[in-house]
């Protein structure tokens, strides 16, 4: 009888322990679920002046004066309640995605002012107007257009250069931050181009020496290229494009071309081509490299196509035994370096002719579908 008194009395004291050890930890859970969250903004924030509301419904205009691509902005409204009433938002309608609001649910007593804070990420550069529309139970709503200019990070100038190869002076690129970023590092992506450091100016742009690796008279010089530009910062990478034209490169269009014989003599036959070239254009020197023998080229004459074109047209003679030949290949030379090519046929109907145009429009074709431009695309036969 004694120990199952004992027994009793224990399990009646386990019993309170563990009923108080719930409370407890309810009484936590409660205690948590009580206390909001309070909204510490940022030292950046940027504070409009305040939208006072009377119950009516509104518009107003909001100007940021400028907000950085892809770069998070924290911006608060204060909204003044100058009516008689209480006023509780019932609904924020935001006009894009790159906005969101920190507060969903707001309440303003009469004559209060309550803040509401935004978080906006723009994505485009350029002009940006964004809506913002706050509807009340028991009011009509008020807009609010956000407006601003955005900017990239950093920007670069010029975004198109044309260097000479082994050339170290270069050009200048000038990188300069909208936002007064400093201590970033700036690499080139393309290893044909060297980016270098030169000086920074007064207004904190800073100035870099761009230029190409010297190329030997195996390699053909690339017309032109795309040299991706890293910017770093923070941690971050800033990527932007500068397109780069090789000064010593040449075009020759079209690469294939149709001579017209002469009337008076069977031995010579007439073709132009467009040349272009940034610089030395006076210096290439043209040959026939297919046949080997027997086959002369003249210039006949060169007319510019404009004061801002690279380009002029060379006319051309060829002179020799034409009689059996269906196409003569010409190179242009800078030194001892092949520079431009092309194809003169003689006879637009031999089979020679057509499967070379037939291969260079699927050359084309591929081209164009690799830079998404299929709409663009030409019948190979």
């Amino acid at each position: 009888m004694y120990r199952v008194g004992i027994f009793l009395l224990l399990l009646v004291v386990v019993s309170e322990i563990t009923h108080s050890q719930d409370a407890d930890q309810s009484d936590a859970s409660d205690s948590r679920k009580a206390k909001p969250v309070r909204f510490v903004p940022p030292s950046d924030m940027v504070e409009f002046k305040t939208v006072e509301t009377a119950g009516t419904e509104e518009f107003h205009r909001l100007k940021v004066p400028r907000l950085q691509a892809s770069q998070e902005k924290v911006l608060g409204i204060p909204i003044k309640n100058v009516s008689g009433q209480s006023l509780t938002v019932s609904n924020i309608n935001l006009g894009c995605g790159c906005m969101t609001a920190i507060s969903k649910k707001l309440e303003i007593d009469s004559g209060e002012t309550t803040m509401l804070y935004l978080r906006v990420t723009p994505k485009e550069v350029g002009r940006f107007a964004k809506r913002i529309t706050l509807s009340f139970e028991n009011a009509s709503s008020v807009t609010c257009v956000i407006e601003s200019v955005v900017h990239s990070a950093f920007e670069i100038t010029p975004n198109t250069m044309v260097l000479v190869p082994g050339r170290e002076k270069g050009s200048e690129l000038s990188i300069r931050s909208e936002f007064a970023h400093t201590g970033f590092q700036v690499r080139s992506m393309n290893p044909r181009l060297t980016v270098k450091f030169d000086r920074q100016k007064k207004d904190g742009t800073h100035v870099y020496r761009c230029w190409l690796g010297k190329e030997t008279d195996k390699d053909k010089p690339l017309d032109e290229f795309v040299a991706p530009i890293n910017i770093e910062y923070l941690k971050k990478n800033y990527e932007y494009t500068l397109q780069v034209k090789n000064a010593f490169a040449v075009k020759v269009q079209p690469s294939i071309v149709f001579a017209s014989r002469d009337k008076q003599s069977s031995e010579v036959a007439k073709f132009y081509v467009l040349v272009g070239c940034w610089t030395g254009r006076d210096k290439l020197i043209c040959r026939v490299a297919k046949p080997k023998k027997g086959i002369d080229l003249q210039e006949i004459e060169r007319k510019p196509l404009g004061e801002s074109s690279i380009f002029e047209q060379v006319s051309f003679a060829l002179e020799g035994d034409l009689e059996n030949i269906d196409d003569v290949t010409i190179n242009w030379f800078r030194g001892n370096q092949i520079v431009g090519t092309c194809n003169v046929f003689l006879d637009s109907q031999s089979e020679v002719a057509i499967a070379q145009i037939r291969e260079k429009r699927r050359e084309r074709n591929r081209q164009l579908i690799e830079q998404g431009n299929a709409e663009s695309l030409q019948p190979a036969e």
